[in-house]
Order: structure tokens, then C-alpha cells, then sequence
């Protein structure tokens, strides 16, 4: 490296290297959200934004309940943060998640 530090080593701590290298990890071995030693934010790299998880477009109750338990179970989206996306309330994804686990 060069001396200067990359902004995928400032953000996500996982790979010394160059972001090349970091993410031809990622391509080899897959997302991050398996791994019981990264912690939340070390699991951002990788991951799809929300927008991409929920497709930016209106869809039914059932379709975005099951892209709520996706981005909160698969790749660990704080309840608060998909709340604050979706414009809902946090104990109501709480409510939905607790629905579809019974």
C-alpha cells in the first residue's frame, strides 16, 4: 500500500489490504453475516443498502414483511435504521417480526 489508509480499512476493520483485495474476499467467500466474529458494523461491507432490500417501491403487507425479517435476520439491520426507511414505528417491526416467528 502506499501509505494511505482505505476507506474500506477506516469503515470496516476486516482486510489489510487494498479495496481490490477486500473485495475479491468478499466475491470468494461470500457475505459477512454467517460470521459470529464481525461485529455489526464490520458486517455493513457487502451487504444491500435497504433500498435494494425493499426494492424502493410500494408492495404488499406480506412481500415487505418478509424483507423486514430479511434485511433484520440475514443482514443484520438494526430495527431502528429499517424503521427509520420504511417510516414505521421499531416495536411495530418488533410486533411483525414476533408474528412471523409463531
Amino acid at each position: 500500500m502506499n501509505g494511505k489508509r482505505s476507506k474500506l480499512e477506516y469503515k470496516y476493520q476486516l482486510f489489510l489490504g487494498s479495496d481490490e483485495f477486500a473485495e475479491n474476499i468478499l466475491k470468494r467467500y461470500g457475505p459477512f453475516s454467517t460470521m459470529t466474529d464481525v461485529n455489526n458494523t464490520q458486517l455493513g461491507f457487502g451487504r444491500p443498502t435497504l433500498d435494494e432490500i425493499f426494492n424502493g417501491v410500494k408492495m404488499s403487507n406480506e412481500i415487505r414483511n418478509q424483507a423486514i425479517r430479511r434485511a433484520y435476520r440475514e443482514h443484520k439491520y438494526p430495527l431502528k435504521i429499517i424503521a427509520i426507511h420504511l417510516n414505521m414505528n421499531p416495536n411495530y417491526l418488533c410486533n411483525i417480526l414476533k408474528k412471523m416467528e409463531t
